[in-house]
């Protein structure tokens, strides 16, 4: 073979080489694209169960940045009389607990749970500030679609997003009124909106409740059972309320 036919096999090589890269990437792109989709619809649809809490006094922090991270994000913070609920959304199909591991399918994914579980140990941490006991903090991994489906892996609930609102109001009444106040006030903070600038949050007077996504999620219509499980956690309060 030729110097010039040598050098012509090596450019060749070397741009199906480039082109396998490219195909690599573009599915990778296609493949996180798709993921980004799926968490949209069904923080989305989470957004929708929990709504109803919102008419029982509950507040619905949405879409909030994971403290100390730039990026990452909380699906909801549930703040009300029954404590403080951090809610993350999963998609996952084919979930197994074994043990202290949990699993989606052949992977294992109880790192995933792990960070959740820490977030907990944080929020309790800067809630000890204002006397809050470490209790009243509760980390969820709320599965999409799922119902019947509860597991506790590393103090998280692991529980089927239609589950999840007899899962906060089953807890009743723990906190008063005005103790809900002081801890929604602290969660603000410590839970910014993403896009704000954490250095300089701004200055909260009368914290404000919910911060809805765009377009706001609808209600669904309640059936017997959401009822039944929001009457408990109204019954629960005090008759003052």
């Amino acid at each position: 073979m030729t110097i010039a036919g040598e050098s012509a096999g090596i450019e060749a090589r070397r741009q199906r080489s480039h082109a396998q890269e490219l195909r690599r990437q573009a599915h990778d792109a296609e493949q996180r694209a798709a993921r980004f989709e799926i968490a949209k619809r069904t923080e989305s649809e989470t957004a929708q169960l929990l709504a109803p809490l919102a008419g029982i006094g509950y507040h619905l922090l949405a879409d909030r940045r994971w403290p100390g991270s730039r990026t990452a994000q909380v699906d909801t913070v549930v703040v009300g009389r029954a404590g403080v609920f951090i809610v993350d959304t999963k998609a996952w199909r084919e979930v197994a607990v074994h043990g202290d591991r949990i699993t989606r399918g052949q992977e294992d994914v109880t790192d995933d749970i792990a960070r959740l579980a820490d977030l907990a140990y944080s929020t309790e941490a800067t809630l000890a500030d204002i006397g809050l006991a470490p209790g009243e903090v509760h980390a969820v991994a709320a599965l999409a679609g799922q119902k019947r489906m509860h597991a506790r892996v590393a103090s998280v609930d692991v529980i089927g997003t239609h589950d999840l609102v007899g899962h906060i109001t089953k807890r009743g009444a723990r906190l008063s009124a005005s103790r809900v106040d002081e801890v929604l006030a602290a969660m603000l903070p410590h839970f910014p909106v993403i896009g704000e600038d954490a250095a300089n949050p701004p200055q909260i007077v009368v914290p404000t409740a919910v911060r809805p996504r765009e377009p706001a999620p609808t209600i669904a219509s309640l059936d017997d059972e959401l009822t039944d499980e929001l009457l408990d956690g109204v019954l629960e309060a005090p008759i003052e309320d």
